[in-house]
Order: C-alpha cells, then sequence, then structure tokens
C-alpha cells in the first residue's frame, strides 16, 4: 500500500533498517510509514529537523496545531507527546494525504514536462556536435 502511496504522490521510499526492514517515506521532520492494512501513519518528530547548531527543535505549538487540523480533518492521534506524535490516515483521502505529507516536510520527486525534456536532449547533442567538432 505504501509504495502505490509513494508513486502516486511521486515519493521516493526508503528502506527503514531499524524495525522489520519496511519501506518509510522520510520527510525533514517526520516520516510516513505503513499502520495497519488499511492505514498509513505519519510521524511529527521535529529533532529530526535540525537548526544551525546541530540541535533539535522543539515546537510544541506546532505539533498542537498540526495535531488539531488533522483530527477536525479525520486522522486519528496514535501518540501525542509534548512536542511530537504520530497520526494514522487513510491513504485514499486526498486531503489527509496532502497533510500528512505537509506534517512529515516531504518533498515530491519533480518531474520535467515532455517539452522540455526534448529542449535538453537537443541542446546535449548540440553540445556533443561542438565539442567534437573542435
Amino acid at each position: 500500500m505504501i509504495e502505490a502511496f509513494a508513486e502516486k504522490y511521486r515519493l521516493k521510499l526508503k528502506a527503514n533498517s531499524e524495525d522489520d526492514g519496511e519501506p518509510t517515506i522520510n520527510g525533514k521532520s517526520g516520516q510516513v510509514y505503513k499502520y495497519s492494512a488499511t492505514e498509513l501513519a505519519v510521524s511529527f518528530a521535529p529533532g529530526l529537523d535540525k537548526d544551525r547548531r546541530g540541535q533539535g527543535k522543539w515546537c510544541p505549538k506546532t505539533w498542537g496545531n498540526f495535531r488539531r487540523s488533522a483530527v477536525a480533518l479525520g486522522m486519528v492521534v496514535r501518540q501525542n507527546g509534548d512536542s511530537e506524535g504520530a497520526l494514522s490516515f487513510d491513504p485514499a483521502n486526498k486531503k489527509l494525504a496532502e497533510l500528512a505529507l505537509k506534517i512529515a516536510r516531504v518533498r515530491q520527486k519533480r518531474t520535467i514536462l515532455p517539452e522540455r525534456l526534448a529542449v535538453l536532449r537537443a541542446n546535449i547533442a548540440k553540445a556533443r556536435e561542438n565539442h567534437v567538432g573542435a
């Protein structure tokens, strides 16, 4: 299920070597992982997001705001700490999925339009042609 979610939202999967090798989607301040057969979960752990001194951030206000908005949309709180926690959600619901990606601060992979790709390939071919001829 997490593979289909990652493909749908153009996300990068990483094998979780700590536990059972289940793939996860890592973000700057959390991760998305499989919670059950029908649900995914998002964790918010601001310690993963280091400031410029290399220390984790303490942000209970941010977690509280994310938690309130997530519960209002239909996510279920699975862990609730002072400044971090975890929420489960239905991956088929687009609003919940987008909020989960925002909570974990996950970046989507970029895509190149076919027209732009054709221009780039033409530029590379032209550069190779000029380089070989010199």
